[in-house]
């Protein structure tokens, strides 16, 4: 694995159960606003999206060697 697949891995790991408790801390609020999911989820697209380009890239080089 490559240090960007790790990362990602790590970060998904990392945000699942973080997600669960605070959607179980703000359960009682009416409206809460989660901007700090909009940070994490953007940084989890990017980081997946990019680790897909990677692979991507791997693959074609190695079916053209």
């Amino acid at each position: 694995m490559t240090k960007l697949q790790m990362v990602t891995l790590g970060i998904w790991l990392l945000s699942i159960p973080y997600y669960f408790i605070s959607q179980r801390l703000t359960e009682d609020m009416i409206a809460p606003i989660r901007i700090d999911l909009l940070a994490i989820c953007a940084l989890l697209a990017a980081l997946t999206l990019a680790t897909l380009i990677q692979w991507l890239i791997r693959q074609y080089k190695l079916r053209s060697t």
